[in-house]
């Protein structure tokens, strides 16, 4: 989704993935130069794919080199493609618009001087599902220590003070009766309407078009 600063945008500031891809919106609210979107094809590929109306799993050529034109010309408004320090970059001001995690920005507005200067949401053309997994290597040197540490993160009470500290929603039934009520209520945590959120699908080998896409658009 994206993190925005509402003293730059206002209030009222529509939720859409045009503030990143449509020209127009994004001069009226000052963001030349002022965004950053994630440096990840598949992401960032699939914003502009659903901002297009289009599955963010589309194996289509030509609706990929549809979203590929409106990223290449998002390019020359973009400050940077980054994955790493968007969140931060956002509440320093150095930035208006950030296209990233909601847990991330949360943990930052929370920090920041004035935490209702920011908010996070999903735009309303939809956006990407996720969920952290872990696995234990084949050849695992440890792996009793390994499936122990697997299930001391699974424990229910454990699993909500996860959520309580980082503001990522949690995947474990078991854990909701120990998660705050207040992250629970929280829709940037647990949003009402996921009907427009897809998982990243393996697109087999067209992943390689993302990639070539997402590389030729950013330049």
């Amino acid at each position: 989704g994206l993190g925005v600063d509402l003293s730059v945008v206002g209030e009222d500031v529509p939720q859409t993935w045009g503030l990143i891809f449509d020209a127009d919106l994004a001069a009226e609210y000052g963001l030349e130069g002022a965004i950053t979107i994630l440096n990840d094809p598949r992401e960032t590929m699939g914003a502009a794919l659903k901002y297009l109306g289009y599955s963010l799993n589309t194996t289509d050529q030509g609706q990929l080199d549809e979203a590929k034109a409106i990223v290449a010309d998002a390019t020359s408004r973009v400050a940077a493609y980054e994955s790493d320090q968007y969140d931060e970059l956002l509440v320093s001001g150095q930035t208006s618009v950030a296209h990233g995690y909601s847990g991330n920005f949360l943990v930052q507005f929370f920090e920041a001087e004035d935490p209702e200067q920011f908010t996070y949401f999903v735009p309303e053309e939809g956006g990407t599902r996720w969920v952290d997994n872990m696995a234990v290597v084949a050849d695992a040197p440890h792996p009793c220590t390994a499936h122990a540490f697997i299930n001391f993160l699974l424990d229910a009470e454990n699993g909500a003070a996860l959520t309580n500290w980082n503001y990522y929603a949690s995947p474990n039934a078991a854990a909701v009766p120990f998660i705050d009520q207040e992250v629970l209520d929280d829709p940037i945590v647990y949003p009402a309407d996921q009907s427009k959120l897809e998982f990243i699908a393996d697109t087999g080998d067209f992943e390689i078009e993302f990639s070539d896409a997402f590389n030729e658009a950013r330049g």
